[in-house]
């Protein structure tokens, strides 16, 4: 029933409300790692993953750990900030991906697939999200202008 209702809504909504930038955390095979700078692009192609780790032999990222997500209490889940998205490598260290927008702006998204999303206590005052799906996309947010 479900189901249904939700088709129903999806077919009913205008072309332009289907326009939406969204994306999701790399998995890990889709992440270069060149001298210790770890990049991957974007699914929407508007912008690009990238982070550092300073060891001697930096090694390839091979698990996805978590994404955590920020907003303040009256936004919640539709406007905050993905703070980054965290993995571990071969060599059992920790690597946090940021996502970097091609738009100089300052970026704002809002959670996609809220189930994933659980929301953890923050010693800043802020609500935190933190999902750890292991599935592609399961992190999903999309970008908001």
């Amino acid at each position: 029933m479900l189901r249904c209702v939700f088709f129903s809504l999806f077919f009913t909504l205008p072309v332009s409300g289907w326009a939406m930038d969204i994306d999701h955390c790399p998995t890990p095979e889709r992440i270069k790692n060149k001298q210790g700078i770890y990049t991957a692009s974007t699914i929407s192609r508007q912008g690009q993953w990238i982070g550092a780790l300073s060891s001697d032999a930096p090694a390839a990222i091979t698990r996805f750990i978590r994404a955590v997500y920020f907003s303040n209490p009256t936004e919640g889940m539709e406007r905050g900030i993905l703070h980054r998205c965290t993995y571990r490598t071969a060599s059992n260290e920790m690597v946090d991906l940021n996502f970097h927008a091609n738009k100089a702006l300052q970026l704002s998204v809002r959670l996609l697939d809220r189930e994933n999303w659980k929301k953890r206590n923050s010693p800043t005052g802020l609500h935190m999200y933190v999902c750890t799906s292991k599935e592609e996309g399961g992190c999903v947010f999309s970008v908001l202008e």
